[in-house]
């Protein structure tokens, strides 16, 4: 028969062992610490012109974007997909640059994603994941 499901709690918090002065554990924290901070620091504090390679790319990766800080074009545009002139959608207001259109990554700055992404995970202190279909269909999973 159907076995009922476990309850699930409401909120579940992990906390780490307490880490002792001199302790391997200590030393990994401490360095934690120190490339969040670095990472917080270096973090561009505008938001980038829409319609510029930084912003397909969003802050963390704002300077890979930059021909100036990156002469070789590390990051390029992404590839339409689709496009459109339509809004994404209809049941609420939009930018008038915002429409419907679909984009997907070079395989480079996907790689420098998941790099970036993979950094931001094993900094962070917690940790939420807000996605749509979007990601799943430029990562190509079926």
């Amino acid at each position: 028969g159907n076995k009922p499901m476990a309850a699930i709690p409401e909120t579940t918090e992990i906390h780490p062992e307490p880490a002792h002065p001199g302790s391997r554990h200590s030393a990994r924290s401490v360095a934690l610490e120190e490339e969040r901070s670095q990472f917080l620091k270096d973090l561009p504090s505008e938001y980038n012109t829409v319609g510029s390679s930084a912003f397909f790319h969003g802050r963390c990766l704002a300077p890979a974007a930059d021909p100036e800080s990156y002469p070789n074009g590390v990051l390029s545009d992404p590839r339409v997909t689709w496009a459109s002139d339509q809004k994404p959608r209809d049941d609420h207001d939009a930018p008038s640059w915002l429409t419907a259109t679909e984009f997907c990554d070079t395989k480079a700055a996907m790689n420098m994603k998941i790099e970036k992404l993979a950094q931001l995970l094993r900094i962070s202190r917690r940790t939420v994941v807000y996605s749509g279909a979007g990601a799943r269909d430029c990562a190509r999973v079926r």
